[in-house]
Order: C-alpha cells, then sequence, then structure tokens
C-alpha cells in the first residue's frame, strides 16, 4: 500500500525537524539560563519589593544612572560635574560613570518605570547579556550544548560574580569574552573587521566600568604574547606583524579607508571618556596607598573564600585574618573548582586544543602575576603602568579571570561527555557536579534592602527639605543636609544625594569612590563647629571653581541643623 505524503505533512515534518534540532542545540543552554535568571529575578522579593545590594553602594550606582537619564532629558547641563560635592567641578569622575550601560537604564525609564525598578532593569540586563554572549563565543568553538550552558552560566551567575552584587556596576562584563574571542579569531584568521571589533569591546568595556576596563587589557595583553607560543611561533612581534600584513593585503581600498576612520574613531571615543578622569587626577591629586592595594591584593585564602555561598558558609570562619574580607570572596565553588582539578590530571585530556591552551595558560599567568604572598607580588610591577596605579581591589581580576576558567570547564564538560566507552560513573558523577554548580549559585544568600525602605527615607527627608527651602526663601539654593542620628553616615549622605536629584537643587553633601580633600566632612555635623567648617569648605572649592560670584555662603539652606539655629 502506498502512502502519499501531502504538502502540508512535509511542512509539519520540517517544523518537527526544526525544534527537535533547536533543542538539541540551544535547549541546555536556554534552560540554564531560565535557572540562572530565575534565581535572580527571585532574589527580588514579591512583587519585585527587594532591590539588590545595600542602601550604600547599590543607591549610588543608581544615582549616577539616574543622573544620566536627567542629562538626557536635560534637566541635568552637564553629565561629568553631577551636583553633589557642589561646587566642586568633575564629581561625576570620581568613580565609575556607567556610560557604557546607562543608557539601558534610560530606555526603561523612558518607558515610565520608577527610578528603582529602572535599576532592577538594569541589574536584569547585565546578566542577560553576560549570558548572551558567553554562550555565543562557547558555542562557536563546536562544543555541545551542555558544556556551554555550564561555561556561560558559570561566567554569569558563578559565586564570586554574586558576592560583588554590592557593587552592580561590575556585573557588565559581557565585553571580556567578546574581546578575548575576536583576537583569537584574528589569530587564527587575519581579517581587518576583527581588529576592529576587538578594539569595540575593549572601549566598550571600560565604558561599561572602568575597573573591568583595566583588567581586561590586561588579559589582551597576556593573550597577545601566549597565542604566538600556541602557535609554536617564538618571535610574538614577527608573528603579529605578519598577521597585520596578511589582513591588510587581503583587504579591499574600502575596507582599509573603514578601518583607519574606525580605530580612530573609537580611540578618540575612548580618550573622551579618560579625559575627564586624566583632569580629576590632576585636579584633586586622586592617588592609591600602596597600603590600600596591598590589602585588597588575592591571597590563597581569598580563592577559598564566600561568605553568602549558603552550601559552604560553614567552613570560611577559618579565614579571618583577611583585611576589607568582602573583597576577597573568589571562590569559584566546589563544581567549578572539580572541573578544573579532573581537567588537569586527565591524561587524555592533555591534548588540548589551541583556543583553550591560550585561555588556561593566561589565567595561570594571570593568577600568580596578581598573588600576594607575605606582602609581595608581580603586580606591584604593573603599577609603574598609567591607569593601574589608581585601581584599588585587584581582588575583581577574578571577574574577569571566570572567563578563561568558565572556557576550562566548558571544555572538560564537553571531554567527558565526548567519551567512546558508556563509563556511568563518570558521567554521574559529571552530572552530580553541574547539579551542584547550579545550587550553589541558586542558595546564594543575596544582600538586598526594602524597596520601600529606600523610598520612605527620601520622601521623609523630602518633606523636611522642602519645609526648609520653604521657610529660607532662596531664589537659587544649594542644600547642606545633617547626617541623620544613627545611620552610618555614607547612608545619610546617599539619601541627601537622592533628595536633592529629585528636586534638581545642588547639594554640598556627598558619596563616591573619591572625595575631594576638603569636602562634606563629620566636624559640620557640630554646631560649634559648622560655621568654620563651611568657611574653609567655600574658600577651597572657590580655588577650584575661580567664581567667586557663586555666592555660596548666602544660598546655602541648612536641612536638619534646627539645634543649630538654622
Amino acid at each position: 500500500m502506498m502512502i502519499h505524503h501531502t504538502k502540508s505533512d512535509n511542512i509539519l515534518h520540517c517544523i518537527h525537524t526544526f525544534f527537535l534540532q533547536l533543542i538539541k542545540d540551544y535547549g541546555w543552554i536556554f534552560l540554564f539560563f531560565i535557572v540562572g535568571i530565575g534565581s535572580i529575578v527571585f532574589s527580588f522579593g514579591k512583587n519585585f519589593l527587594k532591590i539588590p545590594g545595600d542602601l550604600g553602594d547599590a543607591r549610588f550606582n543608581n544615582y549616577i544612572l539616574e543622573h544620566f537619564f536627567q542629562w538626557i532629558i536635560r534637566r541635568e547641563p552637564d553629565y561629568w560635574s553631577a551636583p553633589m560635592f557642589y561646587p566642586y567641578p568633575l564629581a561625576t569622575a570620581f568613580s565609575d560613570n556607567l556610560l557604557g550601560s546607562a543608557p539601558f537604564y534610560a530606555a526603561i525609564r523612558i518607558l515610565g518605570f520608577s527610578r528603582e525598578t529602572a535599576f532592577q532593569g538594569w541589574f536584569l540586563l547585565g546578566f542577560m547579556l553576560n549570558y548572551s554572549v558567553t554562550a555565543s563565543v562557547l558555542k562557536k568553538e563546536n562544543l555541545k550544548s551542555l558544556p556551554v550552558a555550564v561555561g556561560a552560566f558559570f561566567f554569569t551567575f558563578g559565586l564570586p560574580m554574586l558576592a560583588q552584587e554590592g557593587h552592580p556596576q561590575l556585573i557588565y562584563r559581557f565585553c571580556i569574552p567578546a574581546a578575548c574571542s575576536f583576537l583569537y579569531s584574528f589569530s587564527r584568521k587575519a581579517d581587518l573587521k576583527k581588529i576592529l571589533f576587538l578594539t569595540v569591546a575593549i572601549v566598550w568595556q571600560f565604558y561599561l566600568t572602568i575597573y573591568m576596563g583595566f583588567f581586561l587589557v590586561l588579559l589582551i595583553g597576556v593573550m597577545f604574547f601566549v597565542i604566538p607560543l600556541s602557535n609554536s611561533s617564538g618571535n610574538f612581534i614577527k608573528f603579529w606583524i605578519l598577521r597585520i600584513l596578511s589582513a591588510w593585503d587581503s583587504a579591499k581600498r574600502s575596507e582599509k579607508l573603514c578601518f583607519f576612520v574606525g580605530l580612530i574613531l573609537l580611540l578618540a571615543i575612548l580618550s573622551l571618556l579618560f579625559a575627564p578622569y586624566l583632569q580629576v587626577t590632576k585636579l584633586y591629586h586622586f592617588s592609591r596607598g600602596i597600603d590600600e592595594i596591598k590589602n585588597m591584593l588575592p591571597r590563597l585564602s581569598s580563592y577559598f573564600l564566600s561568605d553568602h555561598a549558603a552550601l559552604w558558609r560553614f567552613g570560611m570562619n577559618n579565614f579571618k585574618d583577611l583585611p576589607m574580607r568582602h573583597e576577597h570572596q573568589l571562590f569559584p565553588g566546589l563544581a567549578a573548582a572539580s572541573l578544573f582539578v579532573i581537567g588537569l590530571l586527565w591524561r587524555k585530556f592533555a591534548e588540548k586544543g589551541s583556543f583553550l591552551q591560550v585561555h588556561i595558560i593566561s589565567l595561570f599567568i594571570i593568577f600568580f602575576m596578581t598573588l600576594t604572598v607575605n606582602e609581595k607580588s608581580l603586580y606591584f610591577l604593573i603599577l609603574k603602568i598609567p591607569g593601574y596605579n589608581s585601581i584599588r581591589a585587584v581582588t575583581r581580576i577574578q571577574l574577569v579571570l571566570m572567563w578563561p576558567l568558565a572556557v576550562y570547564i566548558a571544555f572538560v564538560t564537553d571531554r567527558i561527555m565526548s567519551l567512546n566507552s558508556p563509563i556511568f560513573r563518570i558521567k554521574a558523577a559529571l552530572g552530580l557536579l553541574i547539579l551542584l554548580l547550579l545550587s550553589e549559585s541558586v542558595f546564594f544568600t543575596h544582600s538586598s534592602y526594602s524597596k520601600i525602605e529606600g523610598q520612605k527615607r527620601i520622601d521623609s527627608l523630602r518633606k523636611t527639605t522642602e519645609y526648609s527651602l520653604k521657610k529660607a526663601n532662596i531664589l537659587d539654593p544649594i542644600l547642606l543636609i545633617h547626617g541623620k542620628a544613627g545611620d552610618p553616615w555614607f547612608v545619610t549622605a546617599l539619601d541627601a544625594m537622592l533628595t536633592a536629584q529629585e528636586l534638581s537643587i545642588p547639594l554640598i553633601n556627598g558619596y563616591s569612590g573619591n572625595a575631594p580633600q576638603f569636602g562634606f566632612t563629620e566636624s559640620m555635623h557640630s554646631c560649634r563647629t559648622l560655621p568654620g567648617s563651611v568657611e574653609s569648605y567655600i574658600e577651597k572649592a572657590n580655588e577650584f571653581v575661580g567664581d567667586p560670584d557663586l555666592n555660596i555662603k548666602n544660598r546655602i539652606v541648612y536641612v536638619r541643623y534646627a539645634e543649630c539655629g538654622l
């Protein structure tokens, strides 16, 4: 009996085949993404009423993002001079500027969402971009769906990243895998476009966060030396010159022109980012003392520490001698560490591909380069490179090293899955390790604060401030807001900043990564010392601004200074 297939049957068969292939190629990748992003969304609590981080750095980042939004809608005249520490110039450049990701926040705000909800959306989007780009890069290496998901999950939702959720500017790291991929790809097949894409990734990462930009450059620099070695070329200069010449010769005239124009434009964009920071360094003489840097150089014990990992927290009290302990949370998790050790000890895994070799060698080099033992470290040599002496928290290098480690554990997973003989015990052990990898992140104890509490603090202070403004009846006011008794100074400083931002009034208070030497001090809390402190502040500020017509003294509105008769 002959069976006749209709056209509709063929279409249904094609659709069925397409979806089966889609599940095979991307099923695990999508599932791991849902698990990871779901755990982050769950940390927001019921009705999205919790905001990741605390009342300190999380709200500072929200302030900077909101400042960008206010700038693009023309409520703020100068992006680089946020109206804190008034009238000191270039206050935005006292810390990370977030220009690379702020447009995402602004887009959410334009849709009508509140400041805090837009911050939550911006926070989530960072994880989404990290996972998507990482998975895309790993997929290009012909890895199976599950290994790609393992690597992307670790890089995006791994314990060291979650430990830094209080510093949300560090989330946006998607340019790291992209840049490394472009450099490696160029080494295999020379193409001028790949140099441009590499430069775009580096420049964008600097715009996302300065810290990760400098650490990415360090990783790219190490890979620049390692790649020729993996290609059995002892002369790395000759290796790259030949690649560049090959790319140049194979390019069309129009491609060469686009390359030059694009490269010049990108370098100009990067210089525009650095210019305010160079000005700030020159104006205020900001620098990091060697002792401050020493405190946040990774120790061996740093890589065994994760205070908020619910599964491993019980063993973390052994490392009590770490200064700035909260910055030393570098434990990658038992699952990632186990896969890493398996790869190192597995003889059959010795025949590694070039892509994997480059990343693992670079991982080891930077690990030893930044490690400190008995207060001695090779990193002190790097401090001679311009820019690196301004980096305080070197421990954050782990957020970049998570990329080569993600590559390694993805390849280990892929090789185990590819074993010809059906070794059930090995594959079952792999399944348990992958389940552990997910569990370590899902059961991480997130820090957060109540959105309602944050809004109440601002609403209360705003009412008090509006009363003081009405009472003072000053045409062009400047706010100086007293700290609230019992609260940390930086929390009340951020209350003041967000309140002043809502009212579009400049503020003498401030909180940032750096501050002017003669900025707002605790001495201003005392009624007895207040007049002299204000006089000194104004005198020093006028030296920087050079405009005595600002008439600062007569424009100050004192908030919460009723006991001083103000």
